[in-house]
């Protein structure tokens, strides 16, 4: 097959668990001898270093709604000419990058929903901006299949939009085993790890609110919050400035902000820690929860959303409430008294990774789930020209 993403965050640019998804699924498709493309907003200077997935740069466009049309038309120019020299089988786009999906292409079109717009707002309580629900809902019924990367945002976002759930199919994000792996020399006594972008929804405010119960529990506990400080969209200020300011000297010296890492460098933060603690208010299929479960890590994350998909409350992971302070220091402290039960769970969310959640089982699926989109494709034009034939 040969498949063509349409990515705006492939590694090494700037990215999140999009970009991590699509790499790590492109790598894996291609070792399997399938062919790859990404194509994707990029200055022209950035240099990809999988030679074997064809990075197409298309020229940036300005930010904003009259960046929007312009980014359109080179994408769409991008997509036909490569349509045109390299018979694209699949275009698969996500939530953010669907709606710079042509109308009708001579290929079959897949969207797959990492939690778009009307999905994180409705549930962060944000408002929904009309013309990106729009441009949703439009690419989402335009396309010719949906596949969501758990049950909780496929059901979600069918709900809010009205789609026919019939019509998604489910299948998890992937995480890359063979560097996610646990190391249990590494482990420091006491050390919490918080990753992810700092913001009020991944829950790192009620983390730090929790620190100053877990240090009277263990007083040898010490936060690691690794990730890139963003404004606040309550207070208009540096998130890493608020959250300094809501514990004592005391309690702040336990606590390290560490800014960004290369992506490289997760997993030794990950295989140093105690625990792993993760309680964002909504997500849609958290590679960071999979990526610390792979690392053989005791993880604390949310109820909320997908929670018990990914974990099993008290057998794999532990689930919080993450609007609690006091829940999350609760859970935290349960893992860091009882050593023996928190490798029991690390081991246990190593074999939860291997068997729901490795490329070794997601990535067949996926190929599989592209052979019927092109299959089904292929089916419905030979019906149409039949019917325009008249026979």
């Amino acid at each position: 097959m040969r498949i063509c993403f349409l990515c705006n965050e492939y590694p090494p640019a700037r990215h999140g668990g999009v970009g991590t998804f699509v790499k790590t699924l492109a790598a894996e498709l291609v070792r399997r001898r399938h062919t790859v493309f990404v194509v994707g907003p990029y200055p022209k200077q950035m240099h990809f270093e999988n030679n074997e997935v064809r990075v197409e740069k298309v020229k940036l466009a300005p930010f904003g709604r009259a960046g929007v049309p312009l980014r359109a038309m080179r994408i769409r120019r991008k997509l036909r000419n490569l349509m045109e020299t390299e018979g694209i089988d699949v275009v698969e786009a996500n939530d953010e990058m669907a709606k710079f999906l042509p109308f009708s292409l001579p290929v079959s079109t897949v969207v797959r929903l990492h939690g778009g717009h009307s999905f994180y707002s409705h549930h962060l309580g944000h408002k929904v901006r009309w013309v990106r629900a729009w441009l949703e809902r439009r690419a989402y019924r335009c396309s010719d299949n949906i596949v969501a990367v758990s049950e909780f945002v496929a059901d979600s976002t069918c709900e809010l939009l009205k789609l026919d759930r019939d019509r998604v199919t489910v299948i998890p994000n992937p995480v890359d085993t063979d560097r996610f792996v646990p190391v249990a020399a590494k482990i420091n006594s006491g050390q919490l790890v918080f990753i992810g972008t700092i913001k009020r929804h991944k829950g790192v405010y009620e983390l730090v609110r929790a620190m100053p119960q877990i240090i009277r529990g263990h007083p040898g506990a010490r936060l690691s919050i690794i990730g890139k400080d963003q404004l606040d969209e309550v207070s208009h200020k540096s998130n890493v400035y608020n959250l300094k300011q809501l514990v004592p000297k005391q309690v702040l010296d336990r606590i390290d902000f560490v800014g960004t890492v290369p992506h490289l460098a997760v997993p030794t933060y990950l295989q140093g820690a105690s625990v792993v603690v993760l309680p964002s208010r909504m997500e849609a299929m958290p590679l960071a929860w999979l990526e610390a479960m792979s690392c053989g890590k005791a993880v604390v994350a949310s109820k909320t959303g997908p929670g018990p998909e990914v974990i099993e409350n008290g057998k794999s992971g532990l689930l919080c409430d993450p609007f609690d302070p006091k829940d999350i220091a609760e859970k935290v402290l349960m893992v860091l008294k009882d050593r023996v039960f928190a490798e029991r769970m690390g081991r246990n969310a190593r074999r939860r990774v291997e068997k729901h959640f490795s490329p070794d089982v997601l990535v067949p699926k996926n190929i599989e789930f592209y052979e019927e989109c092109i299959k089904r494709f292929r089916k419905d034009q030979s019906e149409r020209r039949k019917g325009i034939g008249g026979f």
